[in-house]
């Protein structure tokens, strides 16, 4: 349960990143840009999640027990 909730947690700022990114679009006229830009959004949202899905899992998910 907790790599679950760990996961949706990370899930939330992944997301957001990408919209605000969506919401935005290149300000530039290169077709290609265009063309690619949802797929270059995704980027700093998959590394702000990849980041925090680590941070969850080392301290919080697979934690040694204390005792």
């Amino acid at each position: 349960m907790q790599f679950l909730g760990s996961s949706v947690i990370a899930f939330v700022p992944n997301w957001g990143c990408y919209l605000i990114l969506m919401s935005q679009p290149p300000a530039t006229s290169n077709s290609t840009l265009t063309l690619l830009w949802p797929y270059l959004a995704m980027i700093p949202g998959i590394l702000i999640g990849m980041m925090l899905n680590y941070v969850f899992s080392r301290y919080w998910v697979f934690s040694p027990a204390k005792l």
